[in-house]
């Protein structure tokens, strides 16, 4: 693929598959088969990140059905849990770098509920 960029800033103007026979001035290309997002530093795609939104679905699917378990009886007598429960019923998607998740996963690992590794699993996105 051949990728057409403004050598003043490296941003970058069109890609093809056909072949570049003219390149406008102040302009230069580049051929790479990379997708992701452009890169004016590096003059290539960088790989695309993944995205810290999921449905509150697959946020509960990344846990074990023995963490689901004792988060569920945890709720039971500690507000925290329970808080925890409450706002992901509320929420359509859950963002795994929110502030208030991590603690909440904080939380959890100190409760017993999650080991440290886990949380961490369980929070990449």
């Amino acid at each position: 693929m051949n990728h057409i960029y403004r050598i003043s800033d490296g941003s970058l103007v069109s890609s093809t598959a056909d072949p570049v026979v003219t390149v406008p001035s102040g302009m230069a290309v580049v051929v790479s088969d990379k997708t992701g997002v452009w890169n004016p530093i590096t003059l290539d795609f960088d790989p695309r990140p993944n995205s810290p939104f999921i449905s509150t679905g697959a946020f509960f699917d990344r846990f074990t059905q023995d963490e689901l378990e004792a988060l569920i009886i945890a709720a039971r007598t500690n507000a925290k849990p329970a808080v925890f429960l409450k706002r992901l019923d509320l929420k359509e998607s859950v963002d795994l770098l929110d502030a208030n998740l991590q603690a909440d996963m904080v939380s959890m690992k100190n409760a017993g509920i999650v080991t440290t590794a886990r949380a961490q699993a369980i929070l990449t996105p």
